[in-house]
């Protein structure tokens, strides 16, 4: 499918008895190295060059995608179960690769000198903490935690002492007891590029052993640059032609503008087989206004005033062995807003925004960017190409349609270090009926969340009784220091400390169904299809793990939480993929994924 733009000619001449070879593309002659001259000689005798020789080629400006009928149907498209997705490019930093781990928005704007000293701090203080807990164990004893404590913070004075990096970026300060920050740690530009693409035929072959094809489509180091980003709009052209089906004498018209990484993922992906035949379009889903289509874990799409818009997208790869499967980016409406509650990784999820249409205005919370640490997914977003990104602060809304508006609301809770992160509830308003996008938000460690603060009660007056209330019954605890290096930054007495992250037991629940006066709660964002990969499904499949146990411990079951709910006056919905709501009242049917069947009404 590669092949040269004109003939290859290669002269070799005996000049003092050494032998020089030139080579040519039609009348062109080519500054030859081995390596191109190595890829030169293989893609002419039909086999493909690696990796290393199909840059080079690119490099020379000598290839071409050739694309013709007899090599591929009339018609392409990507496969539904082809899994492409986008990851940062690990960086260097004295002779280690640095990977981040929190957060992307957080994480991905922090140099590798920054990144990978503290990285390696808060590791060696969980194993510390650890160590003292199976001590503690052993004698049936609890930690002590002030003994504890004083254990981790001298680790962090020797550690600083030792590593000019981290004493360059951080100081341990003795009243009040903190690690603060003694430079900016976040820059405005990401310092992990999306380079790496991995793509796999079917999302299952990676749990069966098969590793997916991994390449990094632009190898070089440091920070991103504006050719990351025309990459990055390059792939985004090539996957969204793809995405939607497209004749494929278009597409090979059309490849030969694009970047050169586009030319490289477009073949991996056809070595792949993620390339399929396309005879029809996909219909469209189209949704009756002020109705809400969950899509699976937090996605929703709603129609809003007669606008449709996006929630919290995140669309999987499907699978062959799945019973039903998501949502193609083919039969998504044309949107007119696209909404994210808070950073998490379930939400903000790079693989489905680089599939989406970057003229939609998408809007997020604003962050507060005096803290040391922040969420940039402002950032990010502009990195990915979306040219109208709002932020939109609590209060605020945004006018849609014919008497339609989303409404943004205070986030609380799902912060478990405490470094005030900012997210944002919505309400959906259409014509004078609402509904309460509640997603991941509960109390918090101070005791705030939508009830105790009266923000409940202030939305019920303001828009009248909510329905449905679409939240999470997570009830997620833990220790501050087993969570992600930014507990560093938090008060260090309260690293040893229970902390949570979504914890919305069923009084809480209970209680926030009362104050916004809502008669239906819709229980989700908790993965709820054999579509979604094995590290989001933990909490509902149809077919239920034991390994759900262990993560479910010590929870308030399901049966408790409907029966505090009964007891304030409404019922308890478990949402699942393609449930339909409307707004102002409750669940009215599913809505088949094909787009083209008629709602199913109860």
């Amino acid at each position: 499918m590669l092949g040269l733009k004109e003939k290859l000619r290669i002269e070799t001449q005996e000049i003092a008895g050494r032998l020089y070879t030139r080579a040519f593309i039609g009348s062109r002659e080519l500054r030859l190295s081995h390596g191109l001259l190595s890829s030169l000689l293989s893609l002419s005798s039909g086999r493909l060059p690696d990796e290393a020789g199909l840059r080079e080629l690119l490099s020379a400006g000598v290839l071409q995608t050739v694309v013709s009928e007899q090599d591929l149907p009339p018609q392409l498209a990507l496969s539904p179960c082809a899994v492409v997705d986008f990851s940062p490019q690990p960086q260097r930093h004295r002779g280690r690769f640095v990977i981040p781990e929190a957060s992307l928005p957080i994480s991905l704007f922090i140099p590798p000198a920054i990144l990978d000293p503290l990285q390696r701090l808060a590791e060696q203080l969980r194993l510390a903490y650890r160590h003292m807990v199976n001590a503690a164990l052993s004698r049936q004893q609890l930690v002590p935690q002030e003994h504890a404590l004083h254990v981790l913070l001298a680790l962090c004075q020797e550690a600083i002492a030792s590593s000019p990096d981290l004493s360059q970026a951080v100081e341990l300060q003795r009243d009040p007891c903190a690690l603060r920050p003694k430079i900016p740690l976040q820059t405005q530009t990401l310092q992990y590029p999306l380079r790496v693409v991995k793509v796999l035929a079917d999302r299952q072959q990676e749990t069966q052993g098969k590793a997916p094809s991994s390449l990094t489509l632009r190898n070089v180091e440091g920070p991103s640059t504006a050719s990351d980003q025309a990459m990055l709009r390059s792939c985004a052209a090539l996957l969204h032609m793809l995405d939607q089906g497209c004749l494929t004498e278009t597409l090979r018209q059309r490849i030969p503008q694009l970047d050169p990484a586009a030319h490289i993922l477009f073949h991996s992906m056809m070595q792949e087989g993620l390339l399929t035949n396309h005879s029809s379009r996909s219909t469209q889903t189209d949704l009756p206004s002020g109705t809400v289509l969950h899509l699976g874990h937090a996605t929703l799409l709603a129609n809003v005033g007669g606008a449709h818009i996006l929630i919290d997208p995140w669309f999987p790869a499907a699978s062959q062995s799945d019973s039903e499967r998501p949502l193609s980016f083919a039969q998504l409406p044309k949107l007119t807003a696209i909404f994210i509650t808070h950073h998490h990784w379930d939400h903000v999820h790079i693989p489905t925004l680089m599939r989406l249409d970057r003229s939609t205005p998408i809007y997020i919370p604003k962050q507060d960017l005096t803290r040391p640490l922040v969420a940039r997914t402002d950032l990010l977003l502009a990195h990915l190409g979306f040219e109208h990104v709002h932020t939109i602060t609590p209060g605020q809304s945004v006018a849609l349609g014919e008497d339609g508006e989303v409404y943004a609301a205070p986030f609380y809770g799902e912060d478990p270090t405490q470094l005030g992160y900012v997210g944002c509830c919505f309400v959906l308003r259409h014509q004078g009926h609402a509904a309460l996008v509640h997603v991941d938000s509960g109390p918090n460690l101070a005791g705030l969340s939508t009830v105790t603060s009266g923000v409940g009660a202030k939305l019920r007056s303001q828009f009248g009784a909510l329905s449905p209330v679409f939240a999470t019954r997570r009830q997620e605890r833990g220790i501050m220091i087993e969570h992600t290096w930014e507990f560093l930054l938090a008060s260090p007495e309260r690293w040893l400390l229970p902390t949570e992250n979504c914890c919305t037991g069923a009084q809480f629940l209970s209680d926030l169904c009362q104050q916004v006066g809502t008669p239906l709660l819709a229980l989700y964002s908790e993965g709820g299809a054999d579509f979604y990969p094995d590290g989001t499904d933990f909490l509902r499949r149809k077919k239920p793990s034991a390994r759900t146990l262990p993560h479910e411990f010590l929870w308030e079951s399901l049966r408790t939480i409907e029966e505090a709910v009964h007891r304030v006056g409404a019922r308890i919905h478990m949402s699942a993929p393609y449930h339909c709501f409307r707004i102002g009242g409750g669940y009215i049917g599913t809505q088949a994924p094909q787009g083209s069947a008629p709602l199913l009404m109860d």
